[in-house]
């Protein structure tokens, strides 16, 4: 697009320049040179400033961002066991005019709703890379303008040891597992029912970096009908 914008410069300064003659055209072709030398140096600079990515933060608790599927788990070949799960993504977008390119989503900071109301941060969480849906990485190469890629924040799934008495539609899910990179020993992966606000950043290579606050409520309930899962069983929405 520069290289266009650069080539009609160009020519509207050539053809004002055969207008002229004499001194005035002789002031006109180094006027000329000089804006084509600084529009050659400084391309890129103006190509950043007008044209760029501009990265955007979205999640709504339900299809298609937020889920019910179910997760396979290699057993004793050939046996492969599978289980329903909920999967909750928050959805990141390029509202910007270029591709944004080497694109990742980090949650920065935890959050925990105390008894008096008041949100405290968790002093010994730390900061992580979450990965992108069906993709498995941290990183995504671009996202062209226009386009939006998911990334899972976590997601729920039923115990392949439950209680005897406990019918599927209530059973109760001790954790809600967010999909980092990587899974410290210290087991900040894993959020007991409660309410928690997440620091969310999304960065790319060539963009601002864009921090969202995520408030995520867990019941610890299980309901196999999606709304009624997505309204009593766990909730996300930006604050």
């Amino acid at each position: 697009m520069m290289d266009q914008l650069t080539h009609s410069v160009q020519q509207v300064l050539e053809l004002l320049g055969n207008l002229l003659t004499g001194t005035a055209n002789w002031i006109f072709h180094n006027v000329a040179a000089t804006v084509a030398l600084l529009i050659a140096v400084f391309s890129e600079h103006l190509k950043r400033l007008f044209w760029h990515p501009k990265l955007d933060v979205q999640c709504a608790c339900a299809p298609p961002d937020c889920l019910k599927t179910s997760m396979t788990i290699p057993g004793v070949p050939p046996r492969v066991v599978s289980r329903p799960c909920y999967y909750f993504r928050i959805r990141v977008g390029n509202i910007g005019c270029s591709s944004a390119e080497n694109v990742e989503v980090i949650m920065e900071e935890l959050y925990e709703k105390r008894a008096n109301g008041q949100f405290e941060k968790r002093q010994d969480f730390q900061a992580l890379n979450l990965l992108w849906a069906h993709y498995g990485k941290p990183q995504f190469d671009a996202i062209p303008p226009g386009i939006y890629r998911h990334c899972d924040l976590g997601h729920v799934e039923l115990s392949l040891n439950p209680r005897p008495q406990a019918q599927q539609s209530e059973r109760q899910l001790e954790t809600f597992d967010f999909d980092f990179v990587v899974h410290p020993n210290t087991g900040q992966s894993q959020i007991r029912p409660g309410t928690y606000r997440l620091r969310i950043a999304a960065v790319a290579s060539n963009a601002r970096i864009v921090r969202r606050t995520v408030e995520l409520v867990f019941s610890g309930q299980w309901h196999n009908d999606e709304a009624t899962m997505f309204r009593d069983g766990v909730s996300l929405r930006l604050v």
